[in-house]
Formats: C-alpha cells, structure tokens, sequence
C-alpha cells in the first residue's frame, strides 16, 4: 500500500475497550471483552527534505538525482506534483548555493 521507506507521525493514541469498538460482539461487562490501544497515524515522506540537510551537512553531489528519482516513484498526476514541491524547496533554502539552484532549474525544466 506505502512505498520501501516510508515513514509514519502518530497522530493519535488512545486505550479503549473491545466493547467499544464491537458492541454486538463484546458486550460491556462481559467477561469476554479487552483493553485495546487504537493508533492513528499518517504516512509522511520527509525524503527532500531529508536530502537537503544531508547536502548542507556534507555536501552531498546527486542532490538533482536523488529528488528526481523520489518524484519519479509516483503515479501519474504525483510526479508533477512532487517536481514542484523539490522545486520550491530547493528555491526556499538555496540561497548563495549555486548547485541547489541549478538543480531547481533542472527540476523545473522536467515539469
């Protein structure tokens, strides 16, 4: 369902009982019902972003590549979608690095 690598924010936890979640089934007071944790989460992709620090830290050289084959792993109408986000962070945070805005310019030119 999620792509290798994915990762998750947990958006909310909470314990409940099985007679809360299945009436029917678990009836409240029933010796047959059990604690239940429920977990919501939310799939996240913090890859650009993960990217660029990586680049800051230690000057990493495919930056253009690895952004490219990020926006790539998608299905259609996603591509353009993620071009334009790596576009728009590479332009945010390039300030006087010449090889994030030259990437941009690739970026931009894909789309």
């Amino acid at each position: 369902i999620y792509p290798s690598g994915t990762l998750f924010r947990l958006l909310r936890l909470a314990r409940t009982t099985s007679s809360d979640l299945e009436p029917q089934a678990c009836p409240a007071g029933s010796h047959r019902q059990w604690s239940v944790t429920v977990i919501e989460l939310v799939a996240t992709d913090p890859r650009p972003e993960a990217f660029l620090l990586l680049d800051q830290w230690s000057g990493l050289q495919q930056l253009e590549e690895l952004l490219l084959a990020w926006a790539k792993e998608t299905n259609g109408g996603q591509l353009q979608e993620r071009l334009q986000h790596a576009t728009a962070l590479l332009l945010k945070g390039g300030g006087m690095k010449l090889h994030w805005l030259k990437a941009a310019e690739a970026l931009r030119r894909i789309q």
